[in-house]
C-alpha cells in the first residue's frame, strides 16, 4: 500500500512538471511590477511613451479593421478647417512653431470628435480581446503594455487623440481623404474644360470611367450648377437620338417581336371595338391618336421588367463599345440613350423607348410575310388572348374617338 502510495506522489510531481514545461512562463521580474516602478518614477513621460507606442498595435490583428467612418471624417474636417482657417492663416505667418500648435489644437478637436462613446467602447473591447489573446500566448511584455494603455484611456478627462493607435487611424483616414479631394480637383478640372470648350464628348467620356465614376458622383452631388448644365445638354442630346430614331437614322433594336405584336394587338382591338372609320374629325382624330399613344405606353410598361432593362442596358453597351472604336459620331446619342434608363422613373414616358418601338413596329408590319409566316397567326392568338383576359379596359383609353 505505501509503495502504491509513493508512486502515485511521484507521478503527480512529474505530471505538474510537465504542465510547468507546456504552460506559457511568466517567470522573472513581473512586467506590471517594472510599469508601476516607471510610472512613480516618471509618470508623465512614462504614460506618453505608452501611449505613442500604442501606435504598433495597428498591425494587431485586432485592429486591422477599426476604421473611421468615411464621410463622418470628411463631415467632421471640413467643419474644423472651416473654422480654424483664419487661425491657421495667422499661424502660417508667424512661423512653423506657431502652425504647428494650431495644427495640433485642431486635430484634437477633430479626433474627439470620431471618438465618440461607441467608438471608444468598441476600441477598448478590442483592446482587451488583444489582451486575452497576449495572455494566452505568453507576451507579457506587450500583455502589460496593453493592459496599462486601456487603464490610462478609460481615465477621465484624457484626450484619445495623444493615443498613437488612434492617431494612427485617423492619420489613415485624412490621408484617404485628401488622395480623395486631390482626384476630385483633377475632376474638375477635365471636367469644367471640356465644359467651357463645349467638348460634352469629353466630359461624358470622363464620367463613364469606372474608377472615377463614383468620384464624379459625388463631385456633381456638390455642384449643383455644373449637374444641371450637363443635364441640359444630355437633354438635347436625347432630342436629337429621337429625331434620328424618327428619320431611321438611328437604330437600336430593343425590342423582341413579341414584344411589339402586343402593342399591336392592343391597337387592333382598340380599333375594332371603337369601328374606327377613315373619315374623322381633326379633333376624332387627335383623339385616336391620343389613345394609340396610350396604348403603346402600356406595351412598353408590360416590356420594361428588371430583367428586361438590364438586358437593354448591355445591349446598348455592345453598341456603344464598336462605335468608340470607331470614333463614330453616333456614339453620344447612345451615351443619352443608355443615360435615359435610369433618368426616367416610368419607362413608358421615356421618349426615346416610344420612338424605337413605334419605329420598329413599323418595320414589323411592313415586313413580308414571306421572312415570318407565322406572324399574323402570332397576332391573332395574341388578339384572341387579350380579350379573354378582359381586352383593353383601364388602361386609360376608354372611350372611342367622340368619348
Amino acid at each position: 500500500m505505501a509503495k502504491k502510495k509513493k508512486r502515485s506522489k511521484r507521478r503527480a510531481k512529474a505530471r505538474r512538471r510537465r504542465q510547468r514545461l507546456h504552460r506559457p512562463q511568466l517567470r522573472g521580474p513581473s512586467p506590471i511590477k517594472e510599469l508601476e516602478r516607471r510610472l512613480r518614477e516618471e509618470p508623465e513621460a512614462f504614460i506618453l511613451s505608452i501611449l505613442r507606442d500604442s501606435a504598433k498595435l495597428r498591425q494587431e490583428p485586432e485592429f486591422q479593421d477599426l476604421r473611421f467612418d468615411k464621410a463622418l471624417v470628411a463631415e467632421v474636417m471640413e467643419d474644423a478647417f472651416r473654422r480654424y482657417q483664419k487661425r491657421l492663416e495667422q499661424a502660417e505667418q508667424e512661423g512653423e512653431k506657431a502652425l504647428a500648435d494650431v495644427w495640433a489644437e485642431m486635430e484634437e478637436e477633430i479626433i474627439e470628435a470620431l471618438t465618440p462613446p461607441a467608438f471608444r467602447r468598441d476600441f477598448l473591447e478590442q483592446l482587451d480581446r488583444l489582451a486575452e489573446r497576449l495572455r494566452r500566448a505568453g507576451e507579457r511584455e506587450k500583455l502589460a503594455s496593453t493592459l496599462l494603455l486601456s487603464t490610462i484611456l478609460k481615465i477621465e478627462g484624457m484626450p484619445w487623440s495623444v493615443c498613437g493607435l488612434v492617431y494612427a487611424i485617423y492619420r489613415e483616414a485624412q490621408e484617404q481623404l485628401f488622395q480623395e479631394i486631390a482626384e476630385e480637383e483633377a475632376l474638375m478640372r477635365t471636367l469644367l474644360e471640356g465644359v467651357e470648350a463645349e467638348d460634352f464628348e469629353a466630359v461624358w467620356a470622363t464620367l463613364e470611367e469606372p474608377e472615377r465614376k463614383a468620384a464624379a458622383e459625388a463631385f456633381l452631388r456638390r455642384h449643383p450648377d455644373m449637374r444641371k448644365r450637363l443635364e441640359k445638354e444630355m437633354d438635347r442630346k436625347i432630342d436629337e437620338a429621337v429625331e434620328a430614331i424618327k428619320e431611321g437614322k438611328l437604330k437600336l433594336d430593343l425590342f423582341r417581336d413579341e414584344e411589339l405584336l402586343r402593342g399591336m394587338a392592343y391597337l387592333a382591338i382598340y380599333e375594332e371595338q371603337f369601328s374606327i372609320s377613315q373619315e374623322l374629325t381633326e379633333a376624332e382624330a387627335n383623339a385616336v391618336a391620343a389613345r394609340f399613344f396610350k396604348l403603346i405606353q402600356r406595351a412598353i410598361a408590360e416590356v420594361m421588367t428588371p430583367t428586361r432593362v438590364a438586358e437593354m442596358e448591355a445591349h446598348l453597351k455592345g453598341i456603344l463599345r464598336e462605335l468608340w472604336k470607331a470614333k463614330d459620331k453616333q456614339t453620344l446619342l447612345i451615351q443619352a440613350v443608355t443615360a435615359s434608363l435610369e433618368a426616367w422613373e416610368h419607362y413608358e414616358d421615356n421618349p426615346v423607348l416610344i420612338a424605337e418601338y413605334i419605329r420598329q413596329s413599323r418595320e414589323l408590319f411592313e415586313r413580308p410575310e414571306s421572312t415570318d409566316p407565322g406572324l399574323e397567326a402570332k397576332l391573332k392568338e395574341l388578339i384572341e388572348e387579350i380579350k379573354r383576359a378582359g381586352g383593353i379596359e383601364g388602361a386609360e383609353v376608354e372611350g372611342g374617338p367622340d368619348a
